[in-house]
């Protein structure tokens, strides 16, 4: 049994392609998915619930565990974007600013996220407070929905846009100082554990899905 941890962002980009291949491979281990935030599947690696993780690794990360517990391997690095309905007034003008945001109805996932995080740090790089957002909720998936559902704006990792755009009516909005930087994804496992063969096999399958990815 290979317990995995992941953000919701893995378990619709490049972990059912992984999956696939190592099924093919007649190599595929028993497994159990957990998907939740970073921090909180860190945790449960560091007290044994989990053989490896798939998360985030920024400033947040490293401020509350004891990296020192991990193997870290990168394995690709994303920005998060700000979005709204392709029917939304921002989604036509060529640059946004960040208080072009401060007005605007906000859903976003819940505050100690890394997205919620995120939408802090678009005001606050900006010398601004950032507004109280009119609704939060758990799910990416569902904060894409109620922005496609037109009104409300948002901000999610450019890989979530960019699997949504094509079949909901998003848009990225422009400008240079709505970019939080760039953020990296990495696969953890205890370091005691690092040579977990089916772990290992994961790892190599997801590097290969990378084009999942970008």
């Amino acid at each position: 049994m290979l317990r995995v941890g992941c953000v919701q962002l893995v378990g619709f980009g490049a972990m059912p392609g992984a999956l696939a291949a190592l099924m093919a491979q007649g190599a595929l281990p028993e497994m159990s998915i957990v998907e939740a935030e970073a921090l909180a599947l860190l945790s449960a690696l560091a007290e044994g619930e989990l053989d490896c993780v798939i998360g985030w690794l920024d400033e947040s990360i490293a401020s509350q565990l004891d990296l020192d517990l991990f193997s870290i391997e990168p394995l690709w690095s994303g920005r998060m974007q700000v979005f709204a309905s392709t029917e939304h007034p921002l989604a036509r003008r060529r640059r946004v600013a960040a208080a072009d945001l401060t007005g605007e109805p906000w859903v976003v996932p819940r505050q100690g996220s890394r997205t919620y995080a995120a939408f802090q740090r678009v005001f606050l790089n900006n010398g601004l407070a950032a507004p109280r957002p009119r609704v939060t909720c758990t799910s990416v998936h569902t904060c894409v929905h109620i922005v496609a559902a037109g009104g409300f704006v948002s901000i999610g990792p450019e890989q979530l846009v960019a699997s949504y755009r094509s079949r909901l009516p998003i848009r990225a909005l422009r400008g240079d100082e709505l970019d939080t930087g760039r953020t990296q994804l990495s696969f953890f496992t205890p370091k005691a554990g690092a040579r977990f063969a089916p772990a290992v096999r994961l790892k190599e399958a997801l590097r290969a899905r990378g084009d999942d990815w970008a």
